[in-house]
This record gives structure tokens, C-alpha cells and sequence, in this order.
């Protein structure tokens, strides 16, 4: 049986987004927290408000995300 076709986004693993990027999409939110477009558009206004190193419109940087997860999630959410 042929492997399922993935989008490249959803097939990205943790140490792909975290290690390999500089910037975080509202895509790569979605998957991170499995959360719709507009959810994800939240939390990155979230995270802009804790952290916003580039100031680039709809991304944030990996340091602007785990400022805010440090900072904002609390420790059972972590993990």
C-alpha cells in the first residue's frame, strides 16, 4: 500500500520546526496545538505581546515562542 500523501507543514516534526527555523507560521501553530486559523492568529498575537524580536506581520521567531511558553503556559501544560 502506497504511504498517504502529507502536507510538507503537518509532516514537520519538532526538531524541524525548532531547530531548523527561524520564523513560526500560523501553520506550524495549528499543528503545534492542533487549533484552527483563528486560534492559531491568537496565540501569535499572544506570543507578540510577550516577545516580538523581528517584527515580521504573522510569524514569530523560535525565541519569541519559547519566551512566551516559558512565560505564559503553565507547568502541566508544558509537559
Amino acid at each position: 500500500m502506497d504511504k498517504p500523501k502529507m502536507d510538507p507543514v503537518y509532516a514537520a516534526t519538532y526538531e524541524e520546526l525548532f531547530e531548523k527555523r527561524q520564523y513560526l507560521r500560523a501553520t506550524d501553530i495549528m499543528r503545534l496545538f492542533d487549533v484552527g486559523r483563528t486560534k492559531a492568529s491568537e496565540i501569535i498575537k499572544s506570543i507578540k505581546l510577550v516577545s516580538d524580536i523581528a517584527h515580521v506581520k504573522g510569524r514569530v521567531t523560535v525565541s519569541d515562542y519559547v519566551a512566551w511558553y516559558n512565560r505564559y503556559l503553565p507547568p502541566a501544560a508544558r509537559g
